[in-house]
């Protein structure tokens, strides 16, 4: 990821050395913060701009998606602060995921640096130049990898300097407004085979649950193995009885915080539908559910709670990441 401050020449032309360094460190703060937020790696601070790593030292299956929410965050932060004078500051980003060779170390003293070899970083370098102040723009190949997610612009093949072909790029808009992260990342459903005996499992404890004998069903498995699979047809062979459904997601992006802030209408926060189901789990005299986001990891739970004023049954399905630190069940992580 290649981040850019907007107008920093005529900036730098304006303003007196020390305010202009006050200008750039605090922009610099901000952005490195939302990076490392998003547990990605600061590379490089280069005065007006920041190169960034999401994928090493450390990896995760997400690496993309979390290049591209940290992008709309460093953007909205720098969309916060003011140039002496008071005119607000503006980052152009560009994003783009590919194959490096990375970790060389080369320079001495305070220019050593670790060495990445590769176009990817040249190709975020361009993508950003085409991004307007504010925005998110993406190379195919990361656009592949958080479709579904969020909304984009398609902004076709586009000539850019020092490459011999012309390269398709797409500009973020917002995240999406899909009811689970499951069904953003599904855009085809794939038929379930050799399941039949975890999901009859599944049935049977719904039906037992229904007729007054609580269950709660730990679903456990490595990432990407179907458990958010099974629950979908799960709920599919549960669609006769029309069970009100209350999701709970946990979000590995906000580890430190018991109940993010504006979610609402997204993937990761309350839908009509699901502020609907709070409100009567409130008249049914239970307490009023709340929804995390995130991704699924290695655990999902199912069970039930209550039944709404319409004497449904209530489905509960959560989700949590799972990583050597533990779940993230809301539970705080030690801070240094």
């Amino acid at each position: 990821m290649f981040v850019d401050l907007v107008g920093s020449t005529e900036l730098s032309q304006r303003l007196d050395p020390e305010d202009m360094r006050e200008v750039i460190r605090a922009y610099q703060i901000a952005v490195s913060g939302e990076i490392t937020h998003y547990e990605g790696r600061v590379a490089k601070l280069m005065g007006d701009g920041v190169l960034a790593y999401f994928g090493w030292p450390q990896a995760h299956e997400d690496d993309a998606e979390r290049a591209v929410r940290s992008g709309m965050a460093a953007a909205a932060a720098t969309a916060r602060l003011t140039a002496p004078g008071g005119q607000p500051l503006a980052a152009r980003i560009g994003i783009a995921t590919g194959l490096v060779v990375v970790g060389d170390l080369v320079g001495e003293g305070s220019a050593q640096e670790e060495a990445v070899v590769g176009d990817t970083p040249n190709l975020a370098a361009r993508l950003q130049a085409l991004a307007e102040p504010g925005s998110v723009v993406v190379a195919d190949g990361t656009q592949r990898l958080v479709a579904g997610l969020f909304d984009m612009v398609d902004l076709g093949h586009r000539e850019l300097k020092g490459f011999a072909k012309p390269f398709r790029s797409w500009r973020i808009v917002s995240e999406t407004a899909a009811e689970s992260r499951f069904e953003a990342r599904q855009d085809i459903v794939t038929p379930i085979v050799g399941r039949d005996q975890e999901l009859e499992f599944l049935v049977d404890q719904w039906h037992r649950a229904c007729a007054g004998d609580g269950r709660v069903v730990l679903l456990s498995g490595e990432p990407g193995i179907g458990k958010s699979r099974i629950i979908a047809a799960m709920v599919d062979r549960l669609s006769a009885g029309t069970p009100a459904r209350l999701r709970y997601f946990c979000s590995p992006y906000h580890i430190n915080s018991a109940l993010p802030r504006g979610r609402a209408g997204r993937a990761g926060g309350w839908t009509g539908s699901q502020r609907q189901h709070r409100h009567q789990a409130r008249q049914a005299g239970g307490p009023a559910p709340r929804d995390r986001s995130g991704r699924g990891g290695s655990n999902s739970a199912v069970g039930d709670t209550a039944v709404d004023r319409h004497d449904r049954p209530i489905l509960v399905d959560q989700a949590a990441t799972v990583s050597p630190k533990g779940p993230y069940f809301g539970r705080p992580r030690p801070t240094n």
